[in-house]
Formats: structure tokens, sequence, C-alpha cells
């Protein structure tokens, strides 16, 4: 991550000299989310905030071009994020990037589609503790009980966000352990399919929290020998 984020600075400071507001916005966008998982949350926002000023600043520029919808969405998702971490209410930005028009296609590196939109919108809610209006972003990407696909995405995508789904079923009210357990095998199962190690990895940690949920259940007990990766067991 740490590489990661040196990459990510690198952009910004790029994108000033630039001078081109759309991708400056898309390396402060990803400076964000990488602060975001790095768990540096106050860099995150400080930089989202940094980002907003620019943003404005440009759209009270006279007759400069209307920055396009999914740009102005992705940016507000991203800054949205950042505020659940810092004590700050999300929900005037993220009305904004729900408000936006999502695009078909990657505008200056920024993928805003609809897919991005409800995955990052129930992200949001998941960690301003919304885990009701969380479910209600995410059953309009997959069906709730089957998981299959309501909008196009890839299998990835479709895979990480059954993972955000069991995320939110854990800190619900209901917590229906059957149904997570169910989903939580789907997932790790789908994300071995697909070779996907960052979603590998999401499921693994998932494991952690359900044991936690429910220590000594047998069936979750059981499901540890899914948390073999594939590279292991080719090996054996």
């Amino acid at each position: 991550m740490t590489e990661t984020l040196a990459y990510a600075k690198d952009a910004v400071a790029l994108s000033k000299e630039t001078g081109d507001i759309l991708l400056q916005l898309s390396a402060y966008i990803k400076l964000a989310w990488g602060y975001f998982y790095d768990q540096k949350y106050s860099l995150a926002w400080a930089t989202t905030q940094e980002g907003e000023s620019i943003l404005l600043r440009y759209q009270q520029m006279p007759n400069m071009p209307a920055l396009p919808s999914s740009v102005i969405g992705s940016f507000y998702s991203a800054y949205a994020i950042t505020q659940t971490k810092n004590g700050q209410s999300p929900d005037r930005a993220l009305g904004i990037a729900l408000d936006s028009v999502p695009s078909t296609h990657p505008v200056a590196f920024m993928d805003f589609s609809r897919h991005a939109q409800l995955k990052e919108a129930a992200q949001i809610c998941y960690y301003k503790g919304d885990q009701e209006q969380a479910m209600i972003h995410l059953a309009k990407k997959i069906d709730p009980e089957t998981l299959a696909p309501r909008i196009v995405q890839s299998e990835v995508g479709r895979i990480n966000t059954v993972h955000i789904l069991i995320l939110s079923m854990l800190k619900s009210q209901e917590r229906d352990r059957d149904k997570i357990i169910h989903h939580w095998k789907e997932g790790i199962q789908g994300a071995k399919a697909a070779m996907s190690e960052g979603s590998f990895r999401k499921f693994a940690a998932t494991y952690e929290a359900m044991e936690f949920a429910w220590p000594g259940e047998q069936r979750i007990v059981q499901l540890r020998e899914h948390i073999v990766h594939w590279a292991d067991k080719t090996k054996a």
C-alpha cells in the first residue's frame, strides 16, 4: 500500500502541472481511496477537501465546460466515504453522488458506472451504520437471496458485492446466520473460481468476524476448509 500511495501522490502532483481538471479530480479520488483503505482516514478526508476546493473553483470560472455528471458523482462518492470515518455526515455528498448520471465508460480513469455508483453508496451506508439502506443499494445490484446479478457487472464485481452484503448482514439487527453462512460459501467459492486475490482475502478476513459473532458454532468452524488458496491446493 505504501508504494501505491506514493504513486497516487505523484499522480496528484503531475495532474496539477497539466492543469487538466479531469486528471486532477481523478488523481485526488484515487489518493483519497488509497488513504482510506490504508486506514489513514484524516488524510483521506483532507485529500477530498482539497479536491473539492479545486472542483468548486473550476465551477465558478466563467465560460468553462461543464464537468461530466459521472465525474462529479465519482468525486462526491469518494468525499462521502472519507466523511464516514471522520465524524462527518456523508448525506450531502452521497446525495450528490446518487443524483449524478453514471457513465458507461471510464472518464479520465474514473469508473462511475451504475455498478460502481451502487457499490460505493452501499459502502458509505455501511460505514455510516445504516445497514438497511446499504442492503437496499446492494439489492439493486444483485438478488439478495440468489445472489444473481441484476445489472451489468463483472463476476468479480458481483462477488465483491456479495462480500459487502455479508458485512452489512453481520451488523444488521436480524443477523441471519444461515443466510450469512450460505452467502459466504458462495462468495469465497466464486472468488476462488475467479482467482481473485483481493476478493479471496476479503472473504478470509470476514470468516474471522463470523467466528467472533458465533464462537464455537460448528457450521462456521467447518467453513475453515474453504479458506485454502488455489495455489496451495495445486501444490498439494
